[in-house]
């Protein structure tokens, strides 16, 4: 009687695939070791102050030291902030002479000199 299942014809399967993951083992674990010492040799990695690889170069900062974040200017310094100071003096200002003690004297002169502008200039208008 011929038997369905040939218990040597599997375990020489197990044992084949058992070889084969052992291979794919080496193969991938030796490759992974020697990329890491290749690059370690190569010189593209630096070692830092705590030992490791980096995959970067140091570099020397370019601006000065001044303060704010992280000890340099806040804005960068390509960017024109001329009118946000004009306008932070403007509001400035502005807010001085809202707290500033008003004179009725001093605000009833100013009408008086603007209305003498405005009187020259309707007088000007009217002769051209």
């Amino acid at each position: 009687m011929k038997t369905v299942l040939n218990f040597s014809a599997i375990r020489r399967a197990i044992v084949g695939l058992i070889s084969f993951c052992l291979c794919l083992g080496l193969v991938f674990g030796l490759g992974g070791l020697n990329s890491a010492a290749l690059a370690e040799s190569s010189g593209d990695y630096l070692k830092n102050d705590r030992d490791q690889l980096q995959n970067y170069e140091p570099y020397d900062p370019v601006q000065t030291k001044v303060g704010g974040m992280n000890q340099y200017e806040d804005t960068d310094p390509r960017r024109d902030t001329s009118a946000a100071e004009a306008k932070a003096e403007r509001l400035r200002r502005d807010a001085e002479s809202r707290q500033a003690p008003t004179n009725p004297l001093n605000a009833a002169g100013e009408s008086l000199k603007n209305l003498g502008q405005q009187v020259k200039d309707s007088a000007e208008q009217v002769v051209n």
